[in-house]
């Protein structure tokens, strides 16, 4: 599905593609691109009931007045994300007032675009719901069921961003991320990642099919180590992946695949990071496939962490 004729001054092009398997952006190498940067958040979430039931797109996506949501909670997060389930308490109590089917969450927040005008990628990870996007408070998008993959291009400056979203499915599990990663293949990549890989670096591999926590993250530990660390990093669905370096171990780079769109990494030294779109994937303590790509792309075999997708983090200790 696209969106044509959306135009306003500080929006500069949208377009909205259901049920994307990754982010497809092409990595703009120019100057002015090397010089631009953005922040996303923090949000004010607030957390509703509303009788509104289990199917989507039929008065419960917001439309119909006679449905009134009750306000449960407000809070600041740093992410438009949520997890939670009848069998999970990640989110916390007060959330469990809430059968997930009557859940309805809105997250605003800004946008902050500095440097020159770029293209961020927003997605959106969820199934059996409703959502809206509005940037500047212009509706962007409105979609049910489908995950979601919209390039937006914007103008430097601050803009407002508004997610409402109405869950429908037995548990809510809902990742919107603002990216702007660099894309790779793992032939492409080779070139990319060589460099980066010293005669002492030792390769991470982390995987887990999903996360369980209340904002979709699971922490990535690195114990204390002389020798530098490259991480890879794999899901099926969206990450949120937080890199906790309290040793200030060396990072060469990180590199990071899912089936759906949306993983994001939040890392604080400046390491470089890269999405491979066809990396294999597996969530076991070893796979040939994995191994052959790994080496393809450091010329190392990998370490494997799998991650059991009930922990929230995980420990890489050579």
């Amino acid at each position: 599905m696209s969106i044509a004729n959306y135009n306003k001054a500080s929006l500069l092009s949208v377009l909205l593609i259901t049920g994307c398997g990754g982010d497809s952006s092409n990595p703009d190498n120019s100057d002015n691109s090397k010089q631009a940067s953005f922040t996303a958040g923090p949000f004010t979430a607030e957390y509703y009931q509303e009788q509104d039931g289990d199917r989507v797109g039929v008065g419960s996506d917001g439309s119909y007045p006679d449905i009134v949501p009750e306000l449960i909670e407000t809070k600041v997060v740093s992410r438009s994300s949520i997890y939670y389930s009848t069998r999970n308490s990640a989110a916390g109590s007060i959330l469990h007032t809430i059968s997930p089917n009557n859940f309805y969450a809105v997250w605003e927040g800004e946008l902050n675009v500095s440097g020159a005008p770029q293209t961020i990628n927003v997605n959106f990870d969820m199934d059996h719901s409703d959502v809206s996007f509005y940037v500047d408070d212009e509706l962007v998008a409105k979609w049910k069921d489908n995950r979601a993959f919209i390039p937006l291009a914007l103008s430097v400056g601050t803009h407002s961003v508004r997610i409402e979203f109405h869950n429908h499915n037995y548990f809510v599990d809902f990742n919107a991320s603002f990216t702007r990663y660099p894309v790779l293949t793992v032939e492409t990549a080779r070139d990319e990642i060589a460099p980066l890989i010293g005669d002492n670096t030792r390769v991470a591999y982390v995987s887990s099919y999903d996360a369980k926590s209340e904002f979709n993250e699971i922490t990535v530990e690195l114990d204390d180590s002389p020798d530098p660390v490259f991480l890879t990093l794999v899901s099926y669905e969206s990450i949120n992946w937080v890199i906790d370096n309290p040793h200030n171990v060396e990072i060469s780079g990180i590199v990071f695949n899912t089936n759906n769109a949306g993983s994001s990494v939040s890392e604080s030294s400046g390491a470089p990071v890269f999405q491979i779109s066809d990396l294999s994937r597996s969530y076991e303590s070893y796979d040939s496939s994995v191994e052959s790509d790994i080496i393809n792309i450091t010329e190392r075999s990998p370490y494997f962490f799998p991650v059991d997708s009930e922990l929230t983090a995980v420990e890489i200790q050579f």
